[in-house]
């Protein structure tokens, strides 16, 4: 498996942790998501949801991988999910509008 090479996908913190020990690396998965920027770039958006590993995703491939669906639920797991996914959509956005460097 290969991060680069494979964009069109969700990848969560348990995945790029088991990789990056399997290549040789040893320091703790929270320290390590908090790499990622420094690897990547802006390029990735870190999704947390409580009770759930960390999923990261690039950033021009979210808006196809991630739906957003009503819901008459009205709990705070929705609530969360709906907050994280209007983060994600105004990040999407912003990085659309960016201009080449």
């Amino acid at each position: 498996m290969n991060i680069e090479r494979d964009k069109s996908r969700i990848w969560n913190s348990v995945e790029i942790s088991d990789m990056y020990t399997e290549y040789g690396g040893c320091i703790m998965r929270i320290t390590l998501l908090k790499k990622v920027p420094d690897y990547f770039g802006d390029n990735f958006i870190k999704l947390h949801l409580p009770g759930i590993a960390n999923m990261l995703v690039f950033k021009s491939c979210a808006p196809n991988l991630i739906k957003l669906v009503k819901t008459n639920e009205d709990s705070d797991i929705d609530k969360a999910i709906n907050t994280v996914a209007k983060q994600i959509k105004r990040e999407v956005k912003a990085h659309k509008n960016m201009k080449p460097g």
